[in-house]
């Protein structure tokens, strides 16, 4: 596998604008994968204009047919509207129907990967969080179904350290997860070093080594010290060249998406950091 080819863009680090086919375009000229998130303005596009969705996803495949990139997609997450977990059922079949539709609209543009988040903890009488893992299988077994349907697969997103409103679930909940059916795992490393970064560094990789089997897609940026926040790369201090090539060593064949932005930087920075990473990749490869 070339490590170069499989270096890849999210559209989330714009913002998800409306007009996605022209971002993706320009995206295409530098990256080979480009994760497309369901979310921001393209989302609020798509539910309120199926019209324009046909237009930008006609617009989509021509670019993925003319230039051979692989496209992944990303669930909707913000918002009740998404919380597959909510210990209320009307709110948890509403949100199942509407991931749903995102399912269709993933294989619409040829996506053959789904990720998602497993949904929002509650607060009870006491302020106590919690959720329902229940509710959750019982989404999932019906998104597994639709999913089938339409040849995608969908891949449940570890969640990161101080974000108390999303659910985390343990290896043995993702472990049973995964054997309802088709479902594997978006590896975020940027959630995973928040998590494990204080391990030493043979207990670190032999909980990353137990988890890749079901890892089928990844999630990358650079860190400082740990912090839950997503920098361009060599920014931080973290060493993601060194976790990505232990990935490919243990035999992970899919992509590395660079994803989500902070520290106040543009998205050019993202941009421009990432092709610099590939191109010293490129540059190993041909030695």
């Amino acid at each position: 596998m070339n490590l170069s080819h499989k270096i890849g863009f999210s559209t989330n680090i714009f913002d998800n604008p409306s007009n996605i086919a022209g971002l993706v375009e320009d995206l295409a000229a530098n990256f080979k994968c480009i994760e497309i998130e369901f979310e921001k303005d393209l989302r609020e596009m798509i539910d309120s204009d199926e019209s324009s969705w046909h237009e930008q996803c006609d617009k989509l495949n021509r670019i993925r047919k003319a230039t051979g990139v692989y496209y992944s997609a990303h669930a909707p997450y913000i918002g009740e509207q998404t919380d597959i977990c909510s210990s209320d059922e009307v709110t948890r079949r509403c949100a199942v129907d509407y991931l749903s539709r995102y399912i269709v609209k993933s294989a619409e543009i040829g996506a053959e990967i789904y990720t998602i988040h497993p949904g929002y903890v509650e607060l009870d009488q006491s302020g106590i969080t919690a959720f329902d893992f229940n509710q959750l299988v019982k989404s999932l077994r019906s998104l597994l179904a639709v999913a089938e349907e339409n040849n995608v697969e969908i891949l449940l997103e570890n969640t990161g350290p101080d974000r108390i409103n999303y659910i985390v679930l343990s290896d043995e909940q993702h472990e049973t997860l995964c054997q309802l059916g088709n479902i594997s795992l978006t590896l975020d490393l940027v959630h995973f070093h928040g998590f494990y970064f204080k391990k030493d560094p043979y207990e670190y990789f032999e909980k990353l080594k137990s988890i890749l089997p079901r890892v089928k897609n990844a999630h990358f940026n650079d860190v400082l010290n740990g912090e839950h926040v997503h920098l361009p790369l060599k920014k931080g201090n973290f060493d993601y060249h060194q976790v990505i090539n232990f990935m490919k060593e243990e035999g992970y064949q899919g992509n590395f998406i660079v994803e989500e932005s902070g520290g106040g930087y543009r998205p050019k920075d993202f941009v421009d950091s990432t092709r610099e990473y590939i191109s010293h990749i490129e540059s190993s490869e041909m030695a």
